[in-house]
């Protein structure tokens, strides 16, 4: 059987921290080996096999303030130039940071990797070990780039078959489940750029702008006369801001964090995103990427929307954003009226690689959804979305209060002569299960 499960953008903790407990991943990871158990059950030891793919985004190499600054206990001694991130002029310190940034998060995440290794199987109940596979992502694209994360990498999931010198495959396909499994970035144009070595945009907008904000609010900041400990809880509520649902209650999440201080607190805000919108401009990387994505007669082009994201911050105002966001997001629904989503078009193309394929997986959107492609006789073609395991921030109806609770979404897939309810399996099928929930604070 395989299990596959993407996007747990396990973080080093300099940007945040946005992943459950250890012990909440043993709990889910006990019910799959109780579905592990049943539906080996009958088979011989040979013919026993699980596999837990890691579809992607597994370990979060962008968003982290190490491409920023070094601190000691701390305080910042460090500022690290444009030219050691990896779209400046990727210098030989670029691979030390990732370097550092992987081992931080390994550290972080230790007892996380254990259980994803398989290091942990009998005491959470499998009948054999789960042999994991790992398919990088965009957010951890790099550990394709460097041998030296690759051997990170495979020491930490103990992937001991593995070659550091070899890099990971991008593809997962096995004829007996009928399935390809990627992670799915490939047909987002933001965070792929046709191969899988070059910069995508997509991490100098989650670097440059979502890592890069708190840190420009932290700095300014520190000449306003509240206590040490509100400037820590803004600087941190920063670096949630991007997992607030739906964009447009950004402007009230901002709102509800700075309405016991004063105007002067507000114009800091201001002032760091429109800072954080010049410099992202600046970016030679970023004036090149727009020029090349541009068109003249299509002001709604990739390289369009882009320059636009920047002059929007340059111009922002916390008190006049409201109305602009919360069009964006109606747009936004109303374009998937009529718009044709691209993962289900990329699925389709990937559908056509063989007839033998009845399933294809891709992570990447955070949004778990199932997808009827097409018929097979009697058999369904299905897109399937493994969703994330990121907490989201969730506006409230009464509007003056927020939530949040962890995504949590596995799949499996059975092979035929595998066990699903008591029933041999005579074809693959598949299940997913998606929730979510709070834990104590």
């Amino acid at each position: 059987m395989l299990f596959f499960i993407s996007d747990l953008h396990l973080m080093d903790g300099t940007a945040g921290r946005h992943r459950l407990e250890p012990e909440t991943f043993r709990e889910i990871f006990k019910e799959l080996a109780l579905q592990a158990r049943q539906a080996t059950e009958g088979l011989r030891e040979e013919e026993k096999e699980i596999y837990l793919v890691l579809l992607g985004d597994i370990f979060e190499l962008v968003r982290s303030e190490q491409w920023f600054v070094r601190r000691r206990e701390g305080e910042i001694i460090e500022s690290i130039d444009l030219d050691d991130r990896p779209w400046g002029c990727t210098s030989k310190k670029t691979e030390q940071i990732a370097n550092k940034i992987l081992g931080d998060i390994i550290t972080e995440n230790k007892e996380v990797l254990a259980i994803l290794s398989g290091s942990e199987w009998e005491e959470l109940g499998f009948p054999a070990r789960p042999a994991t596979l790992y398919i990088p992502g965009n957010h951890d694209r790099l550990c394709n780039i460097y041998p030296s994360l690759r051997k990170k990498v495979i020491k930490a999931l103990e992937l001991s078959e593995k070659d550091p010198t070899k890099e990971f495959p991008q593809v997962y396909d096995n004829a007996s489940y009928g399935v390809l499994a990627r992670h799915g970035h490939e047909w987002d144009s933001f965070n792929f750029e046709g191969d899988y070595k070059s910069v995508p945009i997509g991490d100098v907008i989650a670097a440059e702008i979502a890592t890069k904000l708190p840190l420009e609010v932290e700095k300014n900041i520190q000449h306003l006369t509240i206590s040490k400990k509100d400037k820590q809880q803004i600087t941190d509520n920063f670096r949630h801001l991007f997992d607030v649902r739906p964009m447009s209650a950004i402007v009230p999440w901002l709102s509800h964090h700075v309405h016991q201080y004063d105007d002067e607190v507000q114009q800091v805000f201001n002032h760091s995103f429109q800072q954080s919108g010049k410099d992202f401009l600046e970016i030679p990387f970023v004036q090149e990427w727009i020029e090349k994505h541009s068109t003249f007669w299509n002001p709604f082009d990739d390289g369009h929307k882009i320059k636009w994201l920047g002059i929007l911050l340059t111009s922002f105002n916390i008190a006049a954003l409201r109305v602009p966001l919360n069009l964006y997001d109606k747009l936004k629904n109303l374009k998937g009226l009529w718009s044709f989503d691209q993962y289900l078009s990329g699925a389709q193309k990937d559908l056509e690689q063989s007839e033998k394929i009845s399933h294809i997986l891709y992570g990447h959107t955070h949004n778990p959804i199932q997808h009827t492609l097409d018929m097979n006789g009697k058999i369904p073609r299905l897109y399937l979305n493994t969703g994330t395991w990121r907490p989201k921030i969730y506006h409230a109806l009464s509007k003056n209060c927020f939530s949040s609770h962890n995504s949590i979404t596995f799949t499996i897939l059975y092979k035929k002569g595998e066990t699903r309810t008591g029933k041999v399996l005579t074809s693959p099928i598949f299940e997913t299960w998606t929730g979510a929930l709070t834990e104590n604070e």
